[in-house]
């Protein structure tokens, strides 16, 4: 009989390895061919240890089964035992293990849905972050729309009032005189040698004292023709622009939503009608040179007028032929840069040896442009450029930090330079203009008015120097150790509107802008018949609107 510790395995299939035999189930054993040789695998393990034991002789050879049945006891036994084993697994050690691995499951299982808790918050934190955002942009466009719209209906309201009382007076003005009536209270030399003053009721100057003053001015050739008084009048001639106030709205908010320019980044809406309307009406008494049936529309196209301040002067008679709220007072921005030019070159005693001195840009100069937000030619600090590179880096570029080095070199200071413009200021006879700084930095007390840049700019041209540099296209500066190819610069209105039919060719330009102002420009043009004008406008959404201003106004005023 087998031994406890040693069951016997039951391997499913009763057989003589098993201790079993039933003769009636036996089978007889294929016998070989014949010729073939049996070989019989000689029996090993347990099968070998129950052959010997049935090979042992039996207590009673009479019952051949009774071993059998006692062997087949023992097999059952040990199977027994075996599903005991299997059944103690989960007791002692293998208990613990299988604790362990169900806690580490269900840790893994808590961690899983931790994380899975944690992105959801995560996701709707971040979702409501995108709405808030949203909201917060959409509330900043829709205030900047309601400022801009606001704007644009309560402008046109002041604005027409302005230009009604300013129509109405120059009217008056203008039947008191005989010849047209001057602005202000400028005087003009008379053929005895002495000065008058042009009052409303005086009369204006005569051809002989016209003639006088401009042999005084020792005028070049390029501008013999120029009025030689720092001064211009009104007659009955004199036109205001006409500007549709709703339509220059509107074409401003197509623009900001189509392009967004660093200073126009939100659409305004258009003006409100009852407005429009008042200042259709106004502007269409006052104007009698409008082509096609929209009172609005100047020039040979469809452009109306968006500047909200403008004034264009014949230069050769001093007549101002079109004006737009001329002595309201607005923000000059880098129209300065014209009287810095001016008084730059004037206070030279040998402008030409002058010009080819070299000046050292400091950290000072190149730390204005950036700290205020003004343009620059972008010198490094401690490059040297000629007095003239400085002239045209103000001007083309209209860089900031050609200016200030330029000021410098004159006056020593900045503080000091102003000064010198202020006094230019005067001596042009300027009521309504102040500076504070040489570049057209925003300030309070930094103002002028079209009508004064007008005369600023007809001062310039008559000066051969300011009028070459104001009227080149581009200019290549001296070598640095940065560039020693020099640096190029360019004067962006003129190369623009150069493609344009201006019924002449706009000779010099300077543009200008900062938030405060809108887009502003000032141009000299020669028309196609040899008369020369000057024209300013202020306060427009766009550096190229403010050149379609320009283009119209020459089309539609001069031949």
């Amino acid at each position: 009989m087998t031994e406890k510790n040693d069951p016997v395995r039951f391997d499913g299939d009763l057989d003589e390895e098993d201790g079993l035999s039933f003769g009636f189930l036996d089978v007889p054993e294929e016998q070989p061919e014949e010729g073939e040789q049996t070989r019989k695998e000689p029996p090993k393990g347990r099968a070998a240890k129950k052959k010997k034991e049935k090979s042992a002789p039996t207590e009673d050879p009479e019952d051949p089964y009774e071993g059998r049945l006692d062997d087949l006891d023992a097999a059952g036994d040990a199977f027994s035992d075996d599903l005991d084993d299997i059944g103690n697994l989960d007791d002692g050690e293998d208990r613990k293990y299988l604790a362990e691995l169900r806690r580490s499951r269900e840790g893994n299982l808590r961690q899983e849905r931790r994380a899975k808790r944690q992105m959801e918050r995560r996701r709707e934190v971040l979702q409501a972050r995108i709405i808030l955002t949203a909201v917060i942009a959409g509330c900043a466009v829709l205030a900047a729309g309601l400022i801009l719209l606001l704007r644009s209906r309560i402008r046109p309201l002041a604005g027409n009032a302005k230009e009604s009382a300013a129509a109405a007076e120059s009217t008056q003005s203008a039947s008191n005189v005989i010849g047209g009536a001057a602005i202000g209270t400028p005087e003009y030399e008379s053929t005895a040698g002495g000065t008058e003053s042009a009052e409303a009721g005086s009369t204006m100057p005569t051809e002989a004292m016209i003639d006088v003053a401009r042999t005084a001015k020792n005028y070049s050739a390029d501008v013999a023709t120029f009025w030689p008084y720092d001064w211009f009048y009104e007659d009955n001639n004199t036109k205001l622009i006409p500007c549709d106030a709703a339509a220059a709205a509107e074409a401003a908010s197509a623009s900001s939503s189509s392009s967004e320019e660093a200073s126009t980044a939100s659409s305004q809406s258009e003006a409100d009608a009852v407005s429009a309307e008042a200042s259709a009406s106004e502007s269409a008494e006052s104007t009698s040179t409008s082509t096609g049936t929209d009172p609005y529309i100047i020039g040979d196209g469809d452009h109306t007028f968006t500047s909200q301040y403008g004034i264009l002067v014949n230069a050769d008679t001093g007549e101002i032929v079109a004006e737009k709220s001329p002595k309201k007072r607005i923000v000059p921005a880098s129209m300065t840069k014209v009287m810095t030019l001016l008084v730059a070159v004037e206070q030279m005693t040998d402008p030409t040896s002058q010009m080819q001195e070299m000046v050292t840009l400091t950290q000072a100069d190149e730390e204005y442009a950036y700290v205020n937000g003004s343009s620059a030619v972008c010198w490094m600090p401690g490059d040297t450029a000629s007095v003239e590179d400085l002239m045209y880096g103000t001007i083309l570029p209209s860089g900031a930090d050609a200016a200030v080095a330029l000021a410098e070199y004159t006056a020593g200071t900045q503080d000091e330079f102003v000064k010198l413009m202020n006094q230019k200021a005067q001596e042009l006879g300027l009521q309504d203009t102040h500076f504070v700084n040489c570049v057209g930095c925003y300030d309070e007390d930094h103002y002028s008015t079209v009508y004064d840049i007008a005369v600023i700019m007809k001062a310039a041209m008559e000066n051969d120097i300011c009028r070459q540099v104001l009227s080149t296209h581009t200019w290549t500066t001296s070598p640095t150790s940065q560039h020693p190819e020099g640096i190029t610069v360019s004067n962006w209105f003129l190369r623009r509107i150069e493609d344009s039919d201006n019924h002449g060719t706009v000779l010099c330009a300077k543009t200008g802008y900062v938030e405060q102002s809108g887009f502003c420009a000032v141009s000299y043009q020669i028309s196609n018949d040899g008369s020369h004008y000057i024209l300013c406008s202020a306060d427009t959404y766009s550096s190229w609107q403010a050149i379609y201003d320009h283009t119209a106004m020459y089309q539609e005023y001069t031949n």
